[in-house]
């Protein structure tokens, strides 16, 4: 028999670790390439973006008179709290080593209040009505993601399991000798008659879960869903092979989860605009284009209903 180099198979929770830390890295890209704010620098835009996936908040304050010097910090609650249950006063959470904000307090500015020139004031934002960190959410369902596709791999190498054979100790090497003959492509083994009557055979017959694999598309798409990205490629029921109506509540779904979070983000910079008289837009940069696909296999599926067109008739 020839030498057999053994492929190590590698530690489960280091496997784990890694597809976790993968799963985290390729939402948190899609997160961040899904806005455009207009009027921020690229750091700016890069640090509110994460300070709503990472501690679900974000500040803003006015450095001088000019409208277009807005700085964005994180902040904390310096002071007391309202009947509502909303902070009154915040101050900045400075940075060791990097440059340093005012360690005033400020009042924090209420949307449809009168604004006071003697205040100073920070505008308050936050990622969802919840106020609680985007990753929060999305890393427990990476975390159900990841469990179930460790269950798929476990699977997977259950397939690899070959068909066992036995044999007396005896007839060995005759055995393996025959068994390189046959995956050598050698049209006749030879084996003694002692040989061949001390071979057993014992099938692996270890089923696949297919269950497990749309188990885990289903998860995927809940956790789309929840980020307001388009999902309808995701699924074992291809969008062609959904009614209209089924499609529509899908996206309305979609697009009410994305809107949880676009909202959130939205009245925070319609009111840093009201208050610093600034000028700041956000916007999702792929919500036309996946309107615009679902608004073409909506056309589609009405020319299918209606039995195409009506030159056909």
């Amino acid at each position: 028999m020839k030498t057999k180099i053994r492929k190590k198979i590698e530690e489960p929770h280091i496997y784990r670790n890694r597809l976790q830390g993968q799963w985290r890295t390729r939402v948190f890209n899609l997160y961040m390439d899904n806005y455009d704010i207009d009027g921020l620098e690229r750091d700016q835009r890069e640090f509110v973006l994460r300070q709503f996936w990472a501690k679900g908040t974000v500040g803003a304050f006015r450095m001088s008179d000019d409208p277009l010097i807005v700085e964005f910090p994180a902040w904390c609650v310096d002071g007391g709290i309202n009947y509502y249950g909303q902070p009154v006063n915040a101050t900045i959470l400075q940075r060791s080593g990097i440059q340093t904000f005012p360690t005033d307090k400020f009042d924090i500015f209420k949307g449809m209040e009168v604004f006071d020139e003697k205040k100073k004031y920070m505008v308050i934002g936050y990622a969802n009505r919840s106020h609680t960190p985007i990753q929060d959410t999305v890393f427990t369902m990476i975390d159900e993601i990841v469990n179930v596709h460790m269950a798929i791999r476990t699977n997977v190498y259950h397939q690899k399991i070959p068909r066992m054979l036995s044999s007396e100790p005896e007839s060995k090497d005759e055995v393996e000798s025959a068994l390189d003959d046959a995956f050598n492509d050698e049209l006749v083994a030879l084996l003694s008659s002692k040989g061949i009557g001390s071979i057993q055979s014992f099938p692996a017959d270890i089923p696949f879960k297919k269950d497990l694999v749309d188990y885990e598309k289903i998860l995927i798409n809940d956790l789309y869903t929840y980020l307001g990205f388009d999902n309808n490629g995701q699924s074992e029921n291809k969008k062609e092979r959904l009614v209209t109506d089924e499609v529509n509540a899908n996206n309305d779904i979609i697009t009410r989860h994305g809107e949880c979070i676009f909202n959130c983000m939205k009245e925070f910079f319609d009111d840093v605009n009201d208050c610093f008289g600034s000028s700041f837009t956000i916007k999702k940069r792929y919500s036309e284009a996946v309107k615009s696909i679902h608004e073409e296999g909506d056309d589609d599926s009405n020319d299918d209903e209606n039995g195409g067109d009506d030159d056909a008739s």
